[in-house]
Parts: C-alpha cells; sequence; structure tokens
C-alpha cells in the first residue's frame, strides 16, 4: 500500500459522510488507527479480509473490546468506499464477526403512561410551573415519538406556529435534519394549553424555550432525567420480559410499536408504510435500530396515514394530496444553510399524520 494513500481515501470519505448528513464522529478515530495499521503492516495494494481481521483483534486486545465485530462493521463500511478507487480491495463479508446483540426495549403500556403524567403532577413544590412541564414532555414524546433533546430544544416559534398551526418544526436535530412533525388535534390542544400557562407567567419574555423550569429557563436534560427517574421509582416500573429498565427514549420506542401494532390490526402491508414512520421520526433508515419495533401495544387512535402534506419551499399555504403506496417521503428543508445544500428543491412532503398514543 503506498504510503498516504488509504489516508487520502479516509480523508475525503469522511468529507463525504459529512456532506451526507452523517458524520463519522468518533469512529474517525477508529478508521484512523486501522489506517496506521495498514501502513505498517501491508507492503503492497490492496487491503485484505485477513489484514482487516488481524487489526480487530489488535484493537481489541488494546482495547479490550468486547465485540469485534462492532469494530470490523466500520471498517466494512469504509472497505466498500475504497473498493471504488483501489482494485480488488476485500470487502469482509457481513455477519463474520458477531455483533452487540441489542438489548429489548421497554415499551410502555397506555395506562402507565397516563400514570406518569399523573405522577408528574405531584412532582416538586406546590404552586409550581415545574410540574406541569414535567407532565407535559412525555405526554409529547409518546404522542409523537420526538427525541428527548428534539423536545427539550424546541422554542415557542417552533410549536404549532402560525402557518402551520397544526405541526411542530424540528429543526437541525440528529444527522442535521429538519422535519415538519404534524399533531393529532388531542396533542395539539394539550400543547395549547400548556402555551397558554407559559405566556400567563411571562415566561416568553424571559426565554424562547418552549419547555421551561420554575426560574424561566431552558429544562435541562440532567434535571429531566433525575425527575423521570424518580417517577419511575414511585411507579415501581422495572425490568420486564427480559427488557431494559424503562427510559426516556422508551417512549420514543412505544410511539413506534403503538403504530405498527395499528397497522399489523388493520390488515395493512408495514412495509409500505415503513418509509413513512422513519421519516415522521426523523431516521435515515428504515434498517436502523429495528429492536424499537420489536415489541407491540394496544391502545391507538385508529386513523389512516394514506396522504401526505406538501410545504411550499417559500413558506407558501399546505396542500392534500393523495399518496401512492411506495411514494418516498422525504425530509424537509431545513432554514439553517448547512441542510439546505443537502435538500431537494422541489416541494418536500412530510407524513400528514401518524395516530398517537392515547
Amino acid at each position: 500500500m503506498t504510503p498516504g494513500r488509504l489516508r487520502e481515501q479516509l480523508r475525503v470519505y469522511a468529507e463525504l459522510r459529512r456532506a451526507v448528513g452523517i458524520p463519522l464522529g468518533r469512529n474517525v478515530l477508529v478508521l484512523g488507527d486501522f489506517v496506521d495499521y495498514v501502513d505498517q503492516h501491508c507492503d503492497a495494494d490492496p487491503v485484505t479480509t485477513q489484514l482487516a481481521l488481524d487489526w480487530v483483534d489488535d484493537w481489541s486486545g488494546k482495547h479490550k473490546l468486547a465485540y469485534p465485530g462492532t469494530l470490523l462493521t466500520i471498517v466494512r463500511q469504509f472497505l466498500m468506499y475504497v473498493s471504488s478507487a483501489i482494485e480488488g480491495t476485500e470487502v469482509p463479508d457481513i455477519g463474520l464477526l458477531g455483533a452487540k446483540k441489542r438489548g429489548k426495549p421497554f415499551v410502555f403500556t397506555a395506562d402507565e403512561i397516563a400514570a406518569m403524567m399523573q405522577t408528574a403532577e405531584l412532582f416538586g413544590s406546590p404552586g409550581s410551573f415545574f410540574p406541569v412541564t414535567l407532565k407535559a414532555i412525555p405526554g409529547l414524546m409518546a404522542s409523537t415519538g420526538l427525541r428527548v433533546s428534539e423536545a427539550l430544544n424546541l422554542n415557542r416559534e417552533h410549536v404549532m406556529p402560525r402557518t402551520n398551526p397544526g405541526d411542530l418544526r424540528i429543526l437541525e436535530s440528529k444527522f442535521c435534519k429538519s422535519r415538519l412533525v404534524p399533531l393529532h388535534p388531542t396533542t395539539a390542544k394539550q400543547l395549547a394549553i400548556y402555551a397558554g400557562h407559559r405566556e400567563l407567567l411571562g415566561y416568553s419574555r424571559i426565554t424562547p424555550a418552549f419547555f421551561v423550569t420554575g426560574h424561566g429557563s431552558r429544562l435541562s436534560h440532567t434535571t429531566l432525567l433525575k425527575a423521570f427517574r424518580k417517577i419511575m421509582d414511585q411507579l415501581g416500573l422495572e425490568c420486564r420480559g427480559g427488557s431494559k429498565r424503562p427510559t426516556l427514549h422508551s417512549l420514543r420506542h412505544s410511539f413506534a410499536v403503538n403504530r405498527l401494532r395499528t397497522w399489523h390490526e388493520q390488515n395493512i402491508d408495514v412495509r409500505t408504510r415503513l418509509p413513512h414512520l422513519a421519516t415522521y421520526l426523523g431516521r435515515m433508515s428504515i434498517f436502523a435500530k429495528r429492536t424499537g419495533i420489536c415489541q407491540r401495544r394496544q391502545n391507538c387512535w385508529p386513523r389512516p396515514v394514506g396522504d401526505l402534506r406538501t410545504v411550499s419551499s417559500k413558506g407558501g399555504t399546505n396542500e392534500r394530496i393523495d399518496c401512492l403506496p411506495f411514494a418516498r417521503p422525504v425530509f424537509l428543508r431545513a432554514t439553517p444553510r448547512r441542510a439546505q445544500a443537502r435538500q431537494s428543491e422541489d416541494s418536500d412532503r412530510v407524513p400528514g399524520h401518524i395516530p398517537v398514543a392515547a
């Protein structure tokens, strides 16, 4: 291997991943170590599967890694790119080494979500605004499947704006993607009530954050997590059926499972609807994190999602159009310039509605 040749491929690969919104992150350090190993142990082209396995064994020994299959997956993706530039590069087969097995997610029932919100009302000191916020956040996450960071980063202008009163605007979330999240009328009503309380107490003059503490600052993930754990302890919710402990992210899992169960009960081909659900949840792929849909639960709003909403790129009014079974949903073009460069110039579409948990 010519010195520096593979490193140049890594530089271009990292820039390409960053350009499409899937940066390597800490994996760039892993691949950098792999490139160093190749430069030391490979005198000629191309990189072989055996060389990749030798590096995995070397890295696992130095860092005491229990799941070397994860390392090989990272290298395999890189070598797939390299094989297009360096002829003869071998790409390790999928499943050559065992990967880390994901734990079974915890899925809340409708009664548990209701109990969680009732317990949140009693949390904190009497008369404080914090219990109101603490009740609203899990209700929103269970109804929309938002990530914790997406809910906490909401500003007042992002929640049911005048141009789209039935939507949330999620800007620059994971993968640098932005999207519209349509709300069920019952969810929109509860958010409107919360927003009214927030306005009456004057928090809009203190902070743009939508979810605030009693002191008027944006609710932090640490504060929310501590409160959530105390609520789980009061309710006595622990691992069950081999699942992990309930977490804030379990609300997102519960929403996805809830939606898929309803589609099954309605005899709808789930494969044709997975792209819609992936877009609604802000996923890059319908194949990612499949453990979140390994369980099912009941109590869904039985409303079909056979329509999409078009959003004018110039901020115009919305209109309804029929959705073909295999229509590819795409993300709303983001307002920040960094995301705009990667979005289509055509009118973008998002799911018109995903039924929510009661």
